[in-house]
């Protein structure tokens, strides 16, 4: 007896057909969402110039970005030539010491303090000189000039002489050295 209770309580669907089915699930999609109407003209005129308003908002904030990195640029390069400066009034005096003296020892240990003054500064200005000599050649990394008979075969295809030296600043090249590359 329970069951068929259980049976009575079922209701039966009528079976439908292929064409049935398909606009029945894409009622069923659309019940639980709201109509979408269309906005009235003082609406999509308002909206209209929101989007206005705020394209104009993100151009100048565009601008505004571009103008800050080119004027952070601008403080960093003062910043550099500012400390320069100081080491091309040490050359300055040197010149003039070069004119009055003939103490070639002092005059060379007066070069080597300014020398040492330059790779300071560059040094706090993360400019670093790139080392080359011995290293495995890299052609991302070094301009080679010339190639040459490697003096011993472990010296094949790595750097034999500096002609110049490269510098990096903050880990990006800002000149390659230039090498001559056994072969």
């Amino acid at each position: 007896m329970k069951r068929s209770q259980r049976d009575e309580s079922k209701v039966q669907q009528p079976q439908m057909n292929e064409e049935e089915a398909i606009s029945s699930s894409s009622s069923t999609e659309t019940e639980g969402q709201m109509p979408v109407e269309e906005p009235s003209p003082e609406e999509a005129v308002d909206w209209k110039d929101k989007y206005i308003r705020l394209l104009a908002e993100f151009d100048n904030y565009q601008k505004r970005m571009r103008q800050e990195r080119e004027e952070w640029f601008r403080e960093g390069q003062a910043r550099l030539a500012l400390d320069l400066l100081s080491v091309m009034d040490d050359f300055e005096r040197a010149l003039k010491a070069f004119e009055k003296s003939d103490d070639v020892a002092s005059l060379k240990e007066g070069v080597m303090l300014i020398y040492k003054k330059l790779e300071k500064t560059l040094h706090q200005h993360d400019i670093r000189p790139i080392e080359t000599v011995g290293e495995a050649f890299n052609p991302d990394l070094h301009e080679a000039m010339t190639m040459i008979p490697a003096p011993k075969d472990s010296m094949k295809n790595k750097v034999i002489e500096q002609v110049q030296k490269g510098y990096t600043h903050k880990g990006k090249v800002l000149r390659h050295p230039k090498v001559v590359v056994g072969k």
